[in-house]
Order: structure tokens, then C-alpha cells, then sequence
């Protein structure tokens, strides 16, 4: 369960008026439609709210490049662990080990204090 606007905000979402978020189950889906592909949309967020109405949120590649890393840092650790599992699971050796590699770098630069942490 989840909260959307209830209408389209301006600027950084502080009106005059007030709105009230609206409760709704949200639910992604990797979009597959011919409009989705000609419009290179990725993956759909759909809010539901009571009653059935909802809103649809499109995200192309480049959108999700932005919103992952931010949704993940935000996550607990339970949720990124579950992730981290399941991504390194169907790498296959070769992007495993590259990935790895990538990793023990880090977080010798990290213990050095030549990279922030996070």
C-alpha cells in the first residue's frame, strides 16, 4: 500500500490549496504493448485505488537509470539484499566475476577513504 496526489501538483507539490494523498496498491509490470515499444517504455506503475480508478506511471530505460539506485539506497536491508541476490544470481560467471571485481575495488577505495560509502 502506497500514497499518490490526488492531482497534478506544480513545481515542488506546495499549493495554495491543499490535496489529499490518496491510499493505493501499486503494481509494476514490464510493458509490452505496441505503443509501449514504439515509445520505448520499459516498465508501468499502475496506483489503484478503492474502487478500481487509477493512475499510470510509464518509465523508459533512461527513467529507471535514475530511480533505481534512489529507490534502492531508500530500501531496508532486507529489500536490497533480496535484490542484490537475485541480480548476482542470473549474472552468468564471466559478468559475475566482473561485477565482483567492481565490488573488492570499491570497497578497498572505501576502507582507503578515497570513496564516500553508499
Amino acid at each position: 500500500m502506497g500514497f499518490i496526489s490526488n492531482q497534478w501538483l506544480k513545481g515542488d507539490g506546495v499549493r495554495d490549496r491543499g490535496f489529499s494523498p490518496i491510499e493505493v496498491e501499486f503494481q509494476w509490470f514490464q510493458s509490452r504493448t505496441d505503443w509501449c515499444e514504439r515509445n520505448k517504455i520499459r516498465s508501468t506503475l499502475i496506483g489503484t485505488k478503492a474502487g478500481g480508478d487509477c493512475h499510470m506511471i510509464y518509465f523508459t530505460d533512461a527513467d529507471l537509470q535514475v530511480l533505481l539506485p534512489r529507490v534502492l539506497l531508500d530500501a531496508d536491508a532486507s529489500s536490497r539484499n533480496q535484490v542484490t541476490i537475485r541480480l548476482l544470481s542470473n549474472l552468468d560467471d564471466l559478468e559475475f566475476a566482473e561485477v565482483m571485481a567492481q565490488v573488492f575495488a570499491r570497497r578497498a577505495n572505501v576502507a582507503r577513504g578515497q570513496l564516500p560509502d553508499g
